[in-house]
């Protein structure tokens, strides 16, 4: 038996699970927008949650992260779609407590028309409170996501560029029942982004157009 939640936890997570994701990024979509959520976990969860967690089409994995306290443990969602996105709120909302390292990176297809200086220049276009609504702390708290132009890879950036099918915002603070609310906002701002890049070939927009419109639809969603 299990004496407290936490101790279950660390049993059910006790060994990794490695990601087995569904469909491919972008080919199958045929350049529809779609995306992956890293959660990284520090809380005391329930068992309902850890087993909502195992049975879930919306995870595809999770594994020990070292930059997290001893029993943190990161989900890594499965490729999911906008019609995803109300599930992963509510399973999001089963998290209790805000973890102090923990981070919620976000995962976006790529394609030709999407690169990390756009997303630069889409971030750097909202203000302090845009950044707030959207979980956004880059602005805020930047030791894991320091945004500079031309600075696009590992882990202490907010823009990763590291990997081969996606551009990675790691911007995002962690996910869990007090933030979960901006989660919704936070995917849609990420889809009028990538829309937007994707109507206009590489070089054919300029900086300054990306920061008005990222702001307008930071306004919108």
């Amino acid at each position: 038996s299990y004496y407290c939640p936490r101790h279950r936890i660390n049993e059910m997570f006790a060994a990794s699970k490695e990601c087995e994701y569904t469909y491919p990024y972008a080919s199958e979509y045929g350049g529809q927008f779609t995306f992956g959520v890293e959660i990284e976990l520090e809380s005391e969860l329930d068992a309902d949650f850890v087993e909502n967690v195992m049975s879930s089409d919306l995870i595809a994995g999770w594994d020990k992260d070292p930059s997290l306290e001893q029993d943190g443990v990161e989900l890594q969602t499965n490729i999911l779609d906008m019609s995803k996105l109300t599930a992963l709120q509510q399973l999001v909302e089963g998290i209790p407590h805000y973890g102090e390292n923990a981070g919620g990176h976000i995962h976006v297809a790529r394609t030709a028309k999407q690169c990390a200086s756009r997303w630069y220049w889409a971030l750097h276009g909202l203000d302090a409170s845009q950044c707030e609504r959207l979980n956004m702390r880059h602005m805020s708290d930047d030791y894991w996501c320091r945004l500079g132009h031309g600075e696009y890879t590992g882990k202490h950036t907010a823009i990763n560029d590291e990997h081969c099918d996606t551009i990675e915002l790691r911007t995002f603070d962690c996910w869990y029942e007090d933030s979960a609310s901006k989660l919704v906002p936070a995917i849609r701002w990420i889809r009028a982004m990538w829309r937007f890049f994707e109507k206009h070939p590489r070089g054919t927009v300029k900086a300054k157009t990306i920061e008005q419109y990222a702001s307008c639809m930071a306004d919108n969603v």
